[in-house]
């Protein structure tokens, strides 16, 4: 007989024998269906006793069939009590179903990661009775997933997966937040915008006009970006286009070259200082000897007008006595006219000093000449060399004073220097860029006026120490980037006026290289005054 039912009155009576079959067969139909389903399906109370389950849930376990897990404790399945402590914490705090991927583990004590959707059943009061849900087995995902995250960690590259449509982060790997700086927490779901990842917004244009049309790809751009401390740093990119879960995506893979492209650079520097050391060799050979012709015969015509000039007194003196003589008068007075041709009384005057400039034109060529040579110094070798940096300094000055004397006057103040050991080549090229430097901050004070600015060079030894001074009446250097004017790349200059790599050499030149230091002080609208000092004692 049927289950009871109750009549229209209330009353209670037995189901019909149809109805109960129709029941019947409803609830065979559940539970094959509930047994044979791919998904595993579990019911606990809440205390952890598993009071129903199917064959495939059971399978996830290593169990043969339902009948050997129904009856057994949950907690059995879990790794450790503390996931399922947190598990059962996050099930009460869940307010309808919950999501979850939680690593268990099977009979035989294998690990295994399901993903499923459960929910707890209450009481009229509220009280959780029971939970019941649904899982499957993910555990080759799982594990794919984690060979892939080594591999993508392991890289030694910066690798970023991000979506096309926003360039949203998805993904970074370890070698791009030790690049960075940056938390993985504070990157994933942001932009490099949002980052500030972008040091220049010429290099973004850029990139999408290198990227290719068809492909979406990416070959060998090269970038300056920007880490989370605002360090400048020089990379090179490459990217292709994925697809995951139907999004379209850009998988990313940078090289950071900064140290590369300083080296680079200095080499580039040492080349061209050995071309620059060279071509002065040859110009003075070249020069030197014309040179010393003309200083010679200027001194040559120097001393013999002297004599011609004493000369013609005597003669004048002569002519004076017998100018009445009625037998001379008409050869002096030819004597008179080739005389006032020859206009002896300005030549007189004159000549001296034409030949003084001509003098003082060699010794000007002699000097540039021997300027260039000090200042092109090419290092013989990786041992420093004593120098005298005054020397070094005033070579340098001649050197640059085609970019100085239009926009300042130079002031020097030279201290006495014991000899230095540096590799001068290298420390010559840092005094230039200061002073160009120097010549730019000023120029763009004293631009479309007729004034000059103020360029003050000071050397001084203390202790064991030289300390050079550069001074200028320039702009200053604003507070908001004075942390990164020694930064690789970093520059304020209009494109074509420098690379921003001159003050970044300068630092390794002197802090690197020659166990030195290199700082500033600066006052905006006043000047600033770069800071070098160089060790007097060892190699």
């Amino acid at each position: 007989m049927g289950n009871p039912v109750l009549d229209q009155k209330g009353v209670a009576g037995p189901i019909p024998p149809s109805e109960s079959a129709e029941i019947d067969s409803a609830r065979q139909r559940y539970r094959l269906f509930f047994d044979s389903g791919l998904a595993g399906f579990i019911q606990t109370t809440w205390d952890g006793r598993i009071v129903d389950c199917n064959d495939a849930c059971a399978h996830i376990f290593g169990y043969g069939s339902a009948r050997e897990l129904i009856g057994t404790s949950i907690i059995a399945l879990y790794a450790t009590s503390e996931d399922r402590a947190k598990f059962v914490n996050r099930l009460k705090q869940a307010k309808d179903i919950l999501s979850y991927e939680q690593l268990l583990r099977k009979k035989d004590g294998t690990p295994v990661w399901v993903l499923g959707k459960i929910r707890a059943i209450r009481d009229e009061s509220g009280t959780i009775k029971s939970a019941q849900g649904t899982m499957i087995d993910v555990t080759e995902r799982k594990v794919a997933e984690e060979k892939f995250r080594k591999a993508f960690d392991a890289n030694p590259e910066p690798v970023v997966i991000a979506t096309v449509a926003e360039g949203r982060y998805i993904d970074v790997n370890e070698s791009f937040l030790r690049a960075t700086g940056y938390e993985r927490e504070e990157v994933i779901g942001r932009t490099s915008r949002e980052l500030g990842f972008w040091a220049n917004p010429e290099d973004r244009k850029r990139l999408l006009e290198a990227i290719d049309k068809q492909t979406g790809s990416l070959r060998n751009f090269e970038m300056t970006f920007q880490t989370k401390s605002g360090e400048l740093r020089k990379g090179i990119t490459s990217a292709e286009v994925i697809e995951i879960n139907g999004v379209a995506c850009t998988i990313a893979i940078f090289q950071d070259i900064t140290d590369q492209a300083l080296v680079e650079k200095q080499l580039h520097q040492a080349q061209k200082m050995e071309s620059i050391g060279a071509l002065a060799a040859g110009i003075a050979h070249e020069i030197n000897t014309p040179i010393q012709f003309v200083g010679d015969n200027t001194r040559f015509l120097w001393d013999s007008f002297s004599g011609i000039a004493d000369l013609i007194v005597k003669y004048e003196e002569f002519c004076k006595e017998y100018e009445h003589e009625p037998r001379a008068k008409e050869r002096l007075e030819g004597v008179r006219a080739a005389r006032e041709k020859a206009d002896w009384d300005y030549m007189r005057t004159e000549m001296p000093k034409a030949m003084e400039q001509m003098m003082d034109g060699v010794e000007r060529v002699a000097t540039i000449v021997r300027a260039m040579k000090a200042f092109s110094h090419v290092d013989q070798g990786t041992e420093k060399a004593a120098a005298d940096l005054n020397k070094a300094l005033e070579s340098t000055l001649i050197v640059a004073r085609n970019e100085l004397k239009y926009v300042a006057d130079v002031e020097t103040e030279f201290g006495e220097l014991p000899p230095v050991p540096c590799h001068l080549g290298d420390v010559n090229q840092v005094f230039l860029n200061l002073l160009i430097n120097a010549a730019h901050a000023i120029g763009d004070v004293v631009k479309d006026t007729q004034k000059k600015g103020q360029i003050f060079v000071r050397t001084t030894a203390e202790g064991d120490w030289a300390h050079i001074a550069i001074s200028d009446t320039g702009t200053g250097i604003p507070e908001a980037i004075r942390n990164k004017i020694f930064d690789p790349f970093f520059t304020t200059k209009q494109v074509g006026k420098g690379t921003g790599q001159g003050l970044a050499l300068a630092r390794a030149t002197i802090v690197d290289k020659h166990g030195g230091k290199l700082y500033f002080d600066s006052e905006v609208g006043k000047g600033t005054t770069f800071h070098v000092w160089l060790p007097t004692s060892g190699t």
